[in-house]
């Protein structure tokens, strides 16, 4: 299930990614772009992709744009302007100033070894997901989820101001190789995700 919080523990509950938001801009458009199918939309990542270049080259900050959308609810957990307030003026982390269109937005990103995201309407954020596809090590915060990002280039805090200087170099020695092994790329895709259910499902049934 998405946003599996841990309130109903259950052996037959596992948390599933939220994965990339490409429904938003397939059925009306958001963020910049017309209208346009998931299957363009991957081309254009891809297009990004291609001429990004690898983590262990690229700058040694945080790239932060969570503060520009709001979640629709309230939630238990802090805000995003909580979190900026408490993370504004950072020597490390490059917050974005303003909306860009989003293929602009993926370029920049990529710019960045990391990218910070806290949990969007529900524990889990696309914004992970994307990040992750675009070569980013993503910070998150601990939560319920943790056993999903078990074996991709994630950093997991209990609070925000572990993100020093020196942790990025830590974190960054740590994961920046982890995009060339070919099993993380596979955990990036819907194909592992679906193969996976369909073996629980037949353990379950067997």
């Amino acid at each position: 299930t998405q946003n599996l919080d841990g309130t109903c523990p259950h052996p037959k509950l596992h948390p599933l990614p939220i994965g990339l938001d490409f429904h938003s801009i397939a059925n009306y458009g958001k963020w910049g772009e017309w209208p346009a199918p998931p299957e363009l939309q991957e081309a254009w990542l891809r297009e990004v992709i291609a001429r990004t270049k690898p983590n262990r080259e690229r700058l040694l900050r945080v790239h932060a744009d969570f503060h520009l959308s709001k979640p629709n609810h309230s939630h238990p957990w802090e805000t995003r302007g909580e979190i900026q307030r408490q993370l504004s003026g950072h020597p490390d982390i490059a917050f974005q100033r303003f909306f860009l269109r989003r293929r602009w937005l993926w370029r920049e990103k990529a710019r960045h070894a990391f990218v910070i995201s806290p949990h969007g309407n529900g524990l889990d954020c696309h914004r992970t997901w994307e990040s992750l596809v675009l070569g980013c090590i993503v910070i998150v915060k601990r939560s319920p989820l943790d056993p999903l990002y078990e074996g991709l280039p994630v950093v997991i805090v209990e609070h925000w101001d572990e993100i020093t200087k020196d942790k990025l170099r830590l974190w960054h020695e740590q994961h920046r190789d982890a995009f060339d092994r070919p099993e993380v790329q596979e955990k990036l895709t819907n194909r592992y995700w679906i193969d996976r259910v369909r073996k629980m499902t037949r353990e379950r049934m067997g």
